[in-house]
């Protein structure tokens, strides 16, 4: 067992067995076996690694995994805690859960705020809610006064307002509203009810965080499709944009990262919005008119079915349309270790909570 790992358990006993080290960790009744893989310094890459040269343990005993760093990203356990895999690093952090009750929970004032309250749970409304307020942050950063506390304070529109953006009932807005209330993230300002109530964010940090463990856990409805074309930027300029009716889509992935905060030069695929109409009715005659074949593994484009909110805000970049950089966050978390390499450098350079 690493060295490192010694200060964090009370180890009654630690030996090697055939392919990894185990931690036995005595409890009141008998005692429970834990496998520390080292990640070093934490990025979603090196927690990627890691995993993949001990697939056989995380395979077999995912439950009694524990990824230890010497710093994890938010990226990193965000990819952790979607695969429910234990975590802990050198900054005294850690999240180690094991059935049926066995649990230790040492963080940070900053990072215990993150945590989703057991009573609350993410849902297509709640996760489509917070993608729209989070990314009213970061379309109007320079109207965004900072509280007496030091957090960000931000008005959010009323739930009849909300509902008609994200296409869900006022009274569902209502309830994932108090909801996140509940978790700390937004607070109920002036009377209870009536003119002059409102409410305002506290901690979108915290809500983006505990959002990006939830959404690259979610099956978008899409469609892969590969072409002969051979740079993206080319084929969307040249062929996509004359294809499509403005408004109705909005471009992710690797080519909106290129135009929002270059992290690499490489631009492999294509991620495309389609307003649901057009994916349900005119994908067919696009992909022909596109000379796009079908594909199920590997494709250079994927469409993908956009729910209101998403194309209500789209952005441009030299005459681009770009999806909300909340979304391309959850995107580029959905690729993998690289993509939340990129997600991160995105939250860092460009989101900025």
């Amino acid at each position: 067992m690493p060295e490192y790992l010694r200060g964090r358990f009370t180890v009654i006993d630690a030996t090697d067995a055939i392919d990894e080290p185990v931690a036995r960790v005595a409890l009141h009744e008998g005692s429970l076996d834990f496998i520390p893989i080292w990640a070093g310094e934490g990025f979603p890459k090196d927690v990627e690694a890691a995993l993949a040269v001990n697939a056989r343990a995380v395979a077999q005993r995912p439950e009694h995994v524990v990824v230890a760093a010497r710093r994890l990203s938010s990226g990193a356990r965000a990819l952790l805690e979607g695969r429910r895999i234990s975590w802990t690093d050198g900054t005294g952090d850690a999240y180690i859960e094991a059935p049926p009750a066995f649990l230790i929970v040492r963080e940070h004032d900053e990072v215990r705020r993150q945590r989703v309250h057991p009573l609350f749970r993410w849902a297509a409304s709640t996760g489509a809610l917070a993608e729209y307020l989070l990314a009213g942050l970061t379309q109007y950063p320079g109207s965004l006064p900072p509280s007496s506390d030091g957090h960000t304070a931000v008005g959010i529109p009323p739930s009849s307002q909300l509902a008609d953006v994200i296409a869900w009932s006022p009274g569902q807005v209502s309830k994932c509203l108090q909801g996140f209330d509940g978790q700390g993230w937004t607070v109920k300002t002036g009377p209870t009810r009536g003119r002059g109530a409102g409410r305002e964010f506290v901690d979108p940090g915290a809500m983006l965080t505990s959002w990006s463990v939830w959404y690259p856990q979610r099956a978008n409805q899409c469609q892969g499709a590969h072409g002969l074309w051979r740079d993206v930027d080319d084929f969307v300029r040249q062929h996509l944009q004359g294809a499509l009716v403005d408004g109705e889509w909005a471009v992710s992935g690797w080519l909106e990262l290129a135009q929002t905060a270059p992290f690499t030069t490489d631009v492999p695929n294509l991620t495309c919005y389609l307003a649901a109409k057009v994916y349900d009715d005119e994908l067919h005659r696009l992909m022909s008119d596109l000379e796009l074949r079908r594909v199920s593994a590997g494709p250079r484009v994927t469409f993908v079915r956009a729910e209101p909110h998403v194309l209500a805000q789209r952005r441009d970049a030299k005459g681009i349309p770009l999806v909300s950089e909340i979304r391309l966050f959850g995107d580029l978390l959905k690729v993998g270790a690289r993509g939340a390499d990129a997600a991160d450098h995105l939250r860092e350079s460009s989101i900025g909570f």
